[in-house]
Protein backbone atom coordinates (compact mmCIF):
# COMPACT_ATOMS: atom_id res chain seq x y z
CA UNK A 1 0.00 0.00 0.00
CA UNK A 2 2.98 2.64 0.65
CA UNK A 3 4.32 1.86 -2.75
CA UNK A 4 1.00 2.15 -4.59
CA UNK A 5 1.08 5.51 -2.57
CA UNK A 6 4.45 6.74 -3.02
CA UNK A 7 3.66 5.79 -6.47
CA UNK A 8 0.46 7.69 -7.05
CA UNK A 9 2.66 10.88 -5.34
CA UNK A 10 5.33 10.67 -7.97
CA UNK A 11 3.25 10.82 -10.41
CA UNK A 12 0.90 14.12 -9.21
CA UNK A 13 4.13 15.67 -8.69
CA UNK A 14 5.40 15.00 -12.33
CA UNK A 15 2.44 14.51 -14.10
CA UNK A 16 2.56 18.88 -14.68
CA UNK A 17 5.80 18.83 -15.62
CA UNK A 18 5.74 16.27 -18.32
CA UNK A 19 2.53 17.75 -19.92
CA UNK A 20 4.14 21.42 -19.51
CA UNK A 21 7.03 19.93 -21.40
CA UNK A 22 5.37 18.31 -24.36
CA UNK A 23 2.92 21.58 -24.72
CA UNK A 24 6.30 23.68 -24.70
CA UNK A 25 9.09 22.16 -26.52
CA UNK A 26 12.30 23.76 -26.72
CA UNK A 27 10.24 26.96 -25.26
CA UNK A 28 10.68 25.68 -21.62
CA UNK A 29 11.63 27.96 -19.42
CA UNK A 30 10.91 27.16 -15.86
CA UNK A 31 11.63 30.48 -13.60
CA UNK A 32 10.26 31.45 -10.33
CA UNK A 33 7.38 33.04 -12.02
CA UNK A 34 5.83 29.58 -12.39
CA UNK A 35 6.09 29.42 -8.44
CA UNK A 36 3.13 31.61 -8.23
CA UNK A 37 1.12 28.64 -9.85
CA UNK A 38 1.23 27.43 -6.59
CA UNK A 39 -0.81 29.81 -4.83
CA UNK A 40 -3.49 30.64 -7.60
CA UNK A 41 -4.00 26.81 -8.59
CA UNK A 42 -4.69 26.49 -4.41
CA UNK A 43 -7.25 29.44 -4.73
CA UNK A 44 -9.21 27.83 -7.55
CA UNK A 45 -9.11 24.67 -5.95
CA UNK A 46 -10.13 25.21 -3.01
CA UNK A 47 -13.05 27.38 -5.06
CA UNK A 48 -14.01 24.40 -6.77
CA UNK A 49 -13.99 21.99 -3.39
CA UNK A 50 -16.55 24.46 -2.00
CA UNK A 51 -18.79 24.14 -5.20
CA UNK A 52 -19.07 20.62 -5.06
CA UNK A 53 -19.43 20.66 -1.12
CA UNK A 54 -22.52 23.05 -1.79
CA UNK A 55 -24.13 21.07 -4.12
CA UNK A 56 -23.60 17.87 -1.99
CA UNK A 57 -25.17 19.62 1.02
CA UNK A 58 -28.21 21.06 -0.92
CA UNK A 59 -28.80 17.52 -2.69
CA UNK A 60 -28.88 15.42 0.54
CA UNK A 61 -32.65 15.82 0.87
CA UNK A 62 -32.35 12.73 -1.96
CA UNK A 63 -33.68 9.27 -1.12
CA UNK A 64 -30.30 8.14 -1.00
CA UNK A 65 -26.69 8.59 -1.24
CA UNK A 66 -25.88 7.68 -4.83
CA UNK A 67 -28.75 9.82 -6.05
CA UNK A 68 -27.28 12.93 -3.43
CA UNK A 69 -23.92 12.33 -5.28
CA UNK A 70 -25.40 12.28 -8.61
CA UNK A 71 -27.18 15.21 -8.54
CA UNK A 72 -24.06 17.07 -6.86
CA UNK A 73 -22.05 15.78 -9.42
CA UNK A 74 -23.63 16.61 -12.15
CA UNK A 75 -24.82 20.35 -11.10
CA UNK A 76 -21.56 20.94 -9.78
CA UNK A 77 -19.22 19.62 -12.38
CA UNK A 78 -20.91 21.66 -15.10
CA UNK A 79 -20.47 24.81 -13.12
CA UNK A 80 -16.55 23.93 -12.67
CA UNK A 81 -15.97 22.62 -15.84
CA UNK A 82 -16.72 26.29 -16.84
CA UNK A 83 -14.53 28.56 -15.09
CA UNK A 84 -11.76 26.20 -15.67
CA UNK A 85 -12.01 26.10 -19.21
CA UNK A 86 -12.31 30.18 -19.20
CA UNK A 87 -9.75 30.23 -16.73
CA UNK A 88 -7.07 28.03 -18.52
CA UNK A 89 -8.00 29.78 -21.60
CA UNK A 90 -7.22 33.45 -19.94
CA UNK A 91 -3.69 32.09 -19.44
CA UNK A 92 -3.53 30.40 -22.79
CA UNK A 93 -3.89 34.09 -24.46
CA UNK A 94 -0.98 34.53 -22.88
CA UNK A 95 0.68 32.51 -25.31
CA UNK A 96 1.22 35.13 -27.92
CA UNK A 97 3.92 36.41 -26.03
CA UNK A 98 7.02 36.02 -27.49
CA UNK A 99 9.05 36.38 -23.92
CA UNK A 100 9.95 32.74 -22.98
CA UNK A 101 9.08 33.33 -19.62
CA UNK A 102 5.56 34.17 -19.73
CA UNK A 103 4.80 31.71 -22.79
CA UNK A 104 5.93 29.16 -20.26
CA UNK A 105 3.46 30.40 -17.34
CA UNK A 106 1.00 31.15 -19.74
CA UNK A 107 1.37 27.04 -20.73
CA UNK A 108 2.07 25.90 -17.03
CA UNK A 109 -1.39 27.66 -15.60
CA UNK A 110 -3.44 26.41 -17.98
CA UNK A 111 -1.86 22.74 -17.53
CA UNK A 112 -2.36 22.87 -13.54
CA UNK A 113 -5.85 24.46 -14.27
CA UNK A 114 -7.03 21.45 -16.30
CA UNK A 115 -5.09 19.08 -13.97
CA UNK A 116 -7.26 20.40 -10.98
CA UNK A 117 -10.40 19.98 -12.40
CA UNK A 118 -9.97 16.59 -13.37
CA UNK A 119 -8.48 15.63 -9.58
CA UNK A 120 -11.58 17.46 -7.88
CA UNK A 121 -14.18 15.62 -9.89
CA UNK A 122 -12.38 12.28 -9.18
CA UNK A 123 -9.80 12.23 -6.01
CA UNK A 124 -11.98 15.10 -4.00
CA UNK A 125 -15.66 13.60 -4.73
CA UNK A 126 -13.97 10.32 -3.66
CA UNK A 127 -12.52 11.62 -0.37
CA UNK A 128 -15.71 12.87 0.25
CA UNK A 129 -17.55 9.62 -0.29
CA UNK A 130 -15.33 8.37 2.43
CA UNK A 131 -15.65 10.83 4.58
CA UNK A 132 -19.40 10.68 4.33
CA UNK A 133 -19.44 6.88 4.89
CA UNK A 134 -16.52 6.54 7.74
CA UNK A 135 -16.13 9.69 9.33
CA UNK A 136 -19.11 12.16 9.25
CA UNK A 137 -21.32 9.82 12.05
CA UNK A 138 -18.33 9.92 14.27
CA UNK A 139 -17.92 13.58 13.98
CA UNK A 140 -21.41 14.41 14.78
CA UNK A 141 -21.24 12.31 17.60
CA UNK A 142 -18.24 13.94 19.08
CA UNK A 143 -20.03 17.50 18.66
CA UNK A 144 -22.98 16.38 20.35
CA UNK A 145 -20.60 14.68 23.53
CA UNK A 146 -19.05 18.30 23.03
CA UNK A 147 -21.85 20.49 22.93
CA UNK A 148 -23.12 18.62 26.54
CA UNK A 149 -20.26 19.53 28.00
CA UNK A 150 -20.68 23.07 27.45
CA UNK A 151 -22.38 24.84 30.76
CA UNK A 152 -26.19 25.92 30.28
CA UNK A 153 -25.80 29.76 31.25
CA UNK A 154 -29.74 30.03 31.11
CA UNK A 155 -29.61 28.05 34.19
CA UNK A 156 -26.45 28.89 35.98
CA UNK A 157 -27.57 32.00 37.84
CA UNK A 158 -30.62 29.80 38.54
CA UNK A 159 -28.23 27.98 41.10
CA UNK A 160 -27.51 30.92 43.28
CA UNK A 161 -29.89 33.08 45.39
CA UNK A 162 -28.10 36.48 45.05
CA UNK A 163 -27.46 38.61 47.45
CA UNK A 164 -28.26 41.98 48.36
CA UNK A 165 -26.17 45.26 48.11
CA UNK A 166 -25.80 45.33 52.12
CA UNK A 167 -24.82 41.73 52.13
CA UNK A 168 -22.45 42.11 49.48
CA UNK A 169 -20.75 45.30 51.35
CA UNK A 170 -20.53 43.20 54.70
CA UNK A 171 -18.82 40.51 52.16
CA UNK A 172 -16.30 42.76 50.57
CA UNK A 173 -14.61 43.16 53.74
CA UNK A 174 -13.77 38.92 54.15
CA UNK A 175 -11.84 39.92 50.85
CA UNK A 176 -9.06 37.55 50.65
CA UNK A 177 -6.79 39.55 49.00
CA UNK A 178 -6.65 41.84 51.12
CA UNK A 179 -3.94 39.55 52.87
CA UNK A 180 -2.79 37.65 50.39
CA UNK A 181 -2.83 38.58 46.55
CA UNK A 182 -1.52 36.55 43.75
CA UNK A 183 -1.63 39.55 41.48
CA UNK A 184 -1.90 42.94 43.69
CA UNK A 185 -2.38 44.75 40.25
CA UNK A 186 -4.76 42.70 38.38
CA UNK A 187 -7.28 45.76 36.64
CA UNK A 188 -10.25 43.68 38.28
CA UNK A 189 -9.65 42.77 41.91
CA UNK A 190 -6.31 44.40 42.18
CA UNK A 191 -5.92 46.23 45.96
CA UNK A 192 -2.65 48.37 44.08
CA UNK A 193 -4.61 49.22 41.53
CA UNK A 194 -6.71 52.24 41.86
CA UNK A 195 -8.09 52.89 38.15
CA UNK A 196 -9.03 49.43 38.18
CA UNK A 197 -12.62 48.12 38.74
CA UNK A 198 -11.74 47.46 42.66
CA UNK A 199 -14.02 44.32 43.07
CA UNK A 200 -13.26 42.59 46.23
CA UNK A 201 -15.58 39.61 46.59
CA UNK A 202 -15.60 38.06 49.66
CA UNK A 203 -17.55 35.05 51.48
CA UNK A 204 -21.24 35.85 52.16
CA UNK A 205 -22.21 34.44 55.69
CA UNK A 206 -23.20 31.30 54.86
CA UNK A 207 -20.76 30.98 52.51
CA UNK A 208 -22.98 29.97 49.27
CA UNK A 209 -21.11 32.75 47.03
CA UNK A 210 -18.47 35.29 47.13
CA UNK A 211 -20.04 38.87 46.47
CA UNK A 212 -19.13 42.36 46.57
CA UNK A 213 -20.62 45.87 45.10
CA UNK A 214 -20.00 47.36 41.59
CA UNK A 215 -20.97 51.22 41.19
CA UNK A 216 -19.17 51.48 37.71
CA UNK A 217 -17.69 54.89 37.46
CA UNK A 218 -17.78 56.81 34.35
CA UNK A 219 -14.56 56.13 32.73
CA UNK A 220 -16.30 52.35 32.56
CA UNK A 221 -18.93 53.39 30.20
CA UNK A 222 -19.81 54.55 26.80
CA UNK A 223 -21.64 57.97 25.92
CA UNK A 224 -24.86 56.45 26.69
CA UNK A 225 -23.95 56.24 29.83
CA UNK A 226 -23.96 52.21 29.73
CA UNK A 227 -20.97 50.13 30.86
CA UNK A 228 -19.24 48.72 28.03
CA UNK A 229 -18.95 44.77 27.11
CA UNK A 230 -15.26 44.54 27.82
CA UNK A 231 -16.05 46.17 31.40
CA UNK A 232 -18.62 43.43 32.08
CA UNK A 233 -16.54 40.96 30.95
CA UNK A 234 -13.74 41.59 33.50
CA UNK A 235 -16.31 42.05 36.14
CA UNK A 236 -17.22 38.28 35.65
CA UNK A 237 -13.76 37.31 35.55
CA UNK A 238 -11.99 37.56 39.07
CA UNK A 239 -14.89 37.05 41.11
CA UNK A 240 -15.10 33.18 40.36
CA UNK A 241 -11.63 32.53 41.46
CA UNK A 242 -11.89 33.69 45.01
CA UNK A 243 -14.38 30.82 45.37
CA UNK A 244 -11.82 27.82 44.49
CA UNK A 245 -10.20 25.34 47.03
CA UNK A 246 -6.98 25.47 45.86
CA UNK A 247 -4.15 23.37 46.76
CA UNK A 248 -1.27 24.85 49.01
CA UNK A 249 1.55 27.58 47.24
CA UNK A 250 -0.40 27.25 43.85
CA UNK A 251 -2.13 29.64 41.60
CA UNK A 252 -5.51 29.63 39.37
CA UNK A 253 -4.74 31.21 36.25
CA UNK A 254 -8.14 31.50 33.49
CA UNK A 255 -8.68 28.61 31.01
CA UNK A 256 -11.87 29.21 29.34
CA UNK A 257 -14.66 31.65 29.51
CA UNK A 258 -17.92 31.51 28.63
CA UNK A 259 -20.15 34.61 28.71
CA UNK A 260 -23.89 35.55 28.23
CA UNK A 261 -25.01 39.18 28.81
CA UNK A 262 -28.71 39.79 28.98
CA UNK A 263 -28.41 43.75 29.72
CA UNK A 264 -25.63 46.61 30.41
CA UNK A 265 -25.20 47.75 33.69
CA UNK A 266 -25.48 51.13 34.37
CA UNK A 267 -22.77 53.89 35.05
CA UNK A 268 -23.44 54.87 38.63
CA UNK A 269 -25.69 52.38 39.52
CA UNK A 270 -24.57 49.73 42.53
CA UNK A 271 -24.73 46.03 41.07
CA UNK A 272 -24.14 42.91 43.50
CA UNK A 273 -21.29 40.83 41.49
CA UNK A 274 -21.06 37.13 42.97
CA UNK A 275 -19.30 33.73 42.31
CA UNK A 276 -19.56 30.59 43.21
CA UNK A 277 -18.09 26.93 42.38
CA UNK A 278 -18.92 24.41 40.69
CA UNK A 279 -16.36 21.48 40.98
CA UNK A 280 -12.83 20.64 39.76
CA UNK A 281 -11.34 17.76 37.92
CA UNK A 282 -7.91 17.55 38.66
CA UNK A 283 -5.89 21.08 38.18
CA UNK A 284 -8.92 22.27 36.52
CA UNK A 285 -11.66 24.19 38.66
CA UNK A 286 -14.83 25.31 37.99
CA UNK A 287 -16.60 28.66 38.76
CA UNK A 288 -19.60 31.05 38.32
CA UNK A 289 -20.55 34.19 38.11
CA UNK A 290 -23.19 36.69 37.61
CA UNK A 291 -24.18 40.28 38.03
CA UNK A 292 -27.06 41.12 39.39
CA UNK A 293 -28.84 44.56 39.74
CA UNK A 294 -30.14 45.92 43.26
CA UNK A 295 -33.69 44.12 42.65
CA UNK A 296 -31.87 40.67 41.83
CA UNK A 297 -32.60 40.59 38.75
CA UNK A 298 -29.77 38.59 36.75
CA UNK A 299 -27.98 41.23 33.90
CA UNK A 300 -24.92 38.68 33.17
CA UNK A 301 -23.60 35.18 34.01
CA UNK A 302 -20.24 33.15 32.93
CA UNK A 303 -18.67 29.86 33.64
CA UNK A 304 -14.97 29.83 33.85
CA UNK A 305 -12.23 27.10 33.73
CA UNK A 306 -9.16 28.08 36.44
CA UNK A 307 -6.35 26.23 35.64
CA UNK A 308 -4.24 25.15 38.96
CA UNK A 309 0.07 26.46 38.71
CA UNK A 310 2.47 26.16 40.84
CA UNK A 311 2.96 29.64 42.43
CA UNK A 312 5.11 32.13 41.00
CA UNK A 313 5.07 30.86 37.69
CA UNK A 314 5.43 33.29 35.19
Amino acid sequence: MFEVAQWSAEVSDQLPLDLFSCLCGHRLAFCVLNILSVYIVLGIGVDDCYVFLDAFQQSRNARNMEQAFGAAFNRSARAMFITSFTTALAFLANMVSSIPVVFSFAVFMATLVFLNFIFTITIFVAMVAVWHEYVEAKEQLLWKKAKATIPCLEKLADRLQPATVDEAREAETRFSGFVDHPFPGCYVCGPDRDDGLRLFPGWLDDRRAVACPWTPAASHGDDRGRVTLPQVYAALDCPGSFTLEKDPDTWVVLGSFTVQVDALPNVGETYVVSGWPLGRDGRKHFAGTAVHDAAGRCLARAHAVWVQIPAGSR
